[in-house]
């Protein structure tokens, strides 16, 4: 008896070993990124005719029904890509020219504050600036009927025009898809300037 439960300690010890060597070597949108016990692959990908980003190979884009029980408004994203589950998703939407504000980080702290004076119940992060890219996100919290929901939203400028990214994920996989998230926001570039390449 005690041999057997010294064998599938061993056994789990060592898949917990595996499993922290494949995260340290995938980490990459380029050789793929190791999430929830597999190694999740990224292409890029045109994105409302403007933009393309390294983005999820399994995502696709959002069913319409779904779109409409979800987003209630008319003001949900122009543009939503999902796994299949249709529990992580991330919207796109590019604001009019007409904007008078372009400075990103004002936008993006504006945005945070309109969030949280009509929702006190929301755990906001702080405004961090992007990288490589001139882009401003923040992390929030918010409480779903079901269990809680993970948000980030990027606000950056693309080709003169606001581009407004959001992601959502369940609260249990925030750790897996923040940095991922991240990564993909830095991968974010306008079309024609891929195609001079």
């Amino acid at each position: 008896m005690e041999k057997a439960f010294r064998a599938k300690f061993l056994d789990k010890e060592i898949i917990e070993k595996r499993k922290e060597k494949l995260k340290k070597q995938y980490t990459s949108l380029e050789e793929g990124v190791y999430m929830g016990g597999e190694i999740r692959e990224f292409e890029r990908q045109e994105i409302l005719g403007i933009i393309s980003a390294m983005m999820p190979e399994d995502f696709v884009v959002m069913p319409e029904d779904y779109i409409r029980t979800k987003y209630t408004s008319t003001f949900g994203p122009q543009y939503i890509t999902s796994n299949l589950d249709l529990n992580v998703n991330m919207g796109f939407s590019i604001f009019p020219d007409n904007l008078k504000d372009r400075n990103v980080q004002h936008v993006a702290e504006r945005t945070r504050e309109i969030l949280d004076s009509e929702d006190a119940g929301l755990d906001f992060g702080s405004c961090e600036k992007l990288e490589n890219i001139e882009g401003y996100w923040f992390d929030f919290r918010n409480h779903a009927m079901e269990q809680d929901v993970y948000n980030i939203l990027l606000i950056t400028i693309v080709e003169e025009k606001i581009l407004q990214v959001t992601f959502n994920c369940q609260i249990q996989e925030q750790l897996d898809w923040k940095p991922v998230v991240l990564q993909i926001f830095e991968t974010i570039e306008p079309i024609r300037e891929r195609r001079r390449i």
